[in-house]
């Protein structure tokens, strides 16, 4: 896979992790996609490794940002579903 392939990989999965992740009601759901999106985060440094020669530390910034952009979407989601039960 070329490095611009991975990062085209990483932002599409990313945006609809978080399109997932929006979509969320219930903490089930928050959890799950929390999960969901732990297991890509793991991929793509697997992939990033498996890759690391060619790839840079480039490929490590989006891998990142990915994954800092799902935490905070998870943390509001998780705010916004504790705020609709009270």
């Amino acid at each position: 896979m070329a490095k611009k392939e991975l990062i085209y990989k990483i932002c599409n999965e990313t945006y609809h992790m978080i399109k997932i992740i929006e979509s969320c009601e219930t903490s089930e759901q928050i959890n799950n996609a929390n999960r969901l999106a732990c297991s890509l985060v793991d991929k793509w440094y697997n992939l990033e490794e498996k890759f690391s020669l060619s790839y840079g530390a480039s490929v490590l910034l989006y891998i990142d940002s990915a994954a800092n952009d799902m935490t905070k979407f998870i943390e509001e989601a998780k705010k916004k579903i504790n705020k609709s039960t009270k």
